[in-house]
């Protein structure tokens, strides 16, 4: 969906897609384990989603019990969240299993399906290397 104007009295709004609207910041969600371990995926527009279904997600990923649309990252006045999409094996934020959306934080681990991901936020100055691969 393109940003479009619309005409309200002698103003113009400007009306901008989730898509393609600029985040309040830039994050990254860095593959933990598996195969693609160390791939990095760049969350782009003010909502995200995560799945193992190329035409419906924004982010694929590609492992054991992770569903088609399983999960949703989104920024809410200013900060990230997530949110599990009524996935078969659940989404969790540092080892615990959400019902909710919560807030994510950089450094913090989400995982779907057997795939742990590390949230980097790009923008903040880093002293040392957040995240640790493994095999």
């Amino acid at each position: 969906m393109r940003a479009r104007k619309r005409k309200k009295g002698l103003e113009t709004t400007e009306v901008i897609s989730p898509k393609t609207a600029t985040p309040p910041g830039q994050v990254s969600l860095v593959v933990l384990n598996g195969d693609d371990a160390g791939a990095e995926h760049f969350v782009r527009g003010l909502k995200c989603v995560l799945g193992r279904d190329s035409e419906q997600v924004d982010i694929t990923v590609k492992s054991k019990g992770v569903s088609r649309r399983h999960a949703a990252l989104s920024w809410e006045k200013n900060r990230m969240v997530l949110e599990d999409l009524g996935s078969t094996n659940g989404t969790f934020l540092n080892d615990e299993r959400i019902s909710a959306s919560v807030e994510v934080r950089h450094g913090d681990r989400i995982k779907l399906g057997d795939l742990v991901l590390q949230v980097i936020k790009v923008d903040q100055p880093q002293d040392t290397p957040v995240y640790e691969l493994r095999d």
